[in-house]
C-alpha cells in the first residue's frame, strides 16, 4: 500500500506544471526549460516578452538573469516530461 500526503501531492503537481501559467508540462508546446538558476518554466512563458527582454531572461522566482547569446538554447527538463508520462500511465 503506497500512500502520499497532501503536501507530497502538491509538490508533485508543482513539478508537473509551469508556475507562471499553471499549464502541465509536455513535449510539444509547454516544454519545460531550465534557466541558469535551476528553476523550470514552460517555453511559452520563458519566451514571453514580460520575462524575456534583450536576450535576457529574468527568473520570476529568484530574479537571476539567464543570458541568451548567439545560438544558445535553454536545456529541456527531460525528467519532468518522463515523470509526467509515467504518471499519466498510472506507473
Amino acid at each position: 500500500d503506497i500512500s502520499i500526503s497532501a503536501d507530497g501531492l502538491n509538490d508533485l503537481t508543482d513539478q508537473c506544471c509551469c508556475s507562471i501559467c499553471s499549464e502541465t508540462f509536455d513535449s510539444i508546446k509547454f516544454i519545460p526549460q531550465v534557466l541558469d538558476c535551476g528553476h523550470t518554466f514552460c517555453a511559452v512563458c520563458i519566451h514571453n516578452e514580460n520575462v524575456c527582454f534583450n536576450l535576457r531572461i529574468q527568473c520570476p522566482n529568484c530574479s537571476i538573469v539567464s543570458r541568451m547569446c548567439g545560438d544558445r538554447v535553454l536545456p529541456k527538463h527531460f525528467v519532468i516530461i518522463s515523470d509526467h508520462k509515467l504518471a499519466m500511465c498510472g506507473i
